[in-house]
């Protein structure tokens, strides 16, 4: 009895996952209508408050001020249930889509190369990436770390407002890895994304070995950082495995 109703009530969970995911993108809209709708208001209390200033109408002033306030932190709140639906529905479908995909190694010239092609067999990566007018680049040498592929896509005004984001996605093929050529990687992947403003997506590193220390050292880190092996029977190994996010390119 208590086997079968833990079961019911997995099964509500998941279903509940499900309807959450499949209905994600229309109550993502409904939100992105109702954050236009308050900066709307905004611009308008913005208008009122600036002609109470000019009047110098003391009481409408504060008023006013009180009301943009109150939208500006609407607005806020707004943006972080965006987030958060991103979040949850995002996790569900990467363990949704670990159940689906085909990590099959695809054939190409090189590491490089096949894992490119496996990215945009499964997620349409260069495709995606120029549709919103991004870049990719080859053999990009950023801080003195030579990366074998460099992609962004630039962020555009009131973006972040929006809940839309920027992107940028670093790859490099390191056969013999150790610990500190990783940390470094990192740490100039990381900072270029600050510096130009961009959201990190994903840094890839892919490896042929892989130390009990370097696999620590990945599990333990709060960005999308991932190791890549290519096994001996034709599919990958993802250390982490990190899964598709709706707001972000793979």
């Amino acid at each position: 009895m208590d086997k079968r109703s833990g079961e019911d009530s997995v099964s509500i969970l998941f279903q509940a996952l499900e309807d959450l995911s499949e209905n994600s993108g229309r109550i993502s809209r409904k939100i992105l209508i109702t954050f236009y709708l308050l900066l709307g208001w905004l611009t308008i209390a913005i208008l009122l408050w600036a002609i109470a200033v000019i009047d110098l109408m003391l009481a409408d002033i504060v008023v006013y001020a009180a009301l943009i306030t109150l939208v500006i932190l609407a607005m806020i709140q707004i943006i972080e249930i965006r987030e958060k639906l991103a979040v949850v529905v995002s996790r569900y479908q990467a363990y949704r889509h670990i159940d689906s995909m085909s990590i099959s190694v695809p054939p190409g010239s090189d590491a490089v190369d096949r894992f490119l092609k496996f990215l945009d067999n499964t997620y349409n990566f260069s495709e995606r990436l120029r549709g919103r007018g991004g870049k990719i680049e080859r053999n990009v040498e950023i801080g003195g770390v030579k990366f074998d592929v460099y992609a962004e896509i630039s962020g555009k005004m009131f973006d972040s407002l929006r809940g839309v984001k920027s992107y940028s996605f670093y790859l490099v093929w390191l056969p013999h890895s150790n610990t500190d050529t990783v940390k470094k990687i990192i740490e100039v992947a990381v900072n270029n994304s600050k510096k130009k403003n961009l959201d990190l997506g994903r840094i890839v590193i892919i490896t042929d070995e892989i130390s009990d220390e370097l696999y620590d050292y990945i599990l333990n880190q709060n960005i999308p950082v991932q190791l890549v092996v290519e096994m001996e029977d034709g599919t990958y190994d993802f250390i982490p495995f990190i899964g598709p996010r709706p707001d972000l390119l793979p």
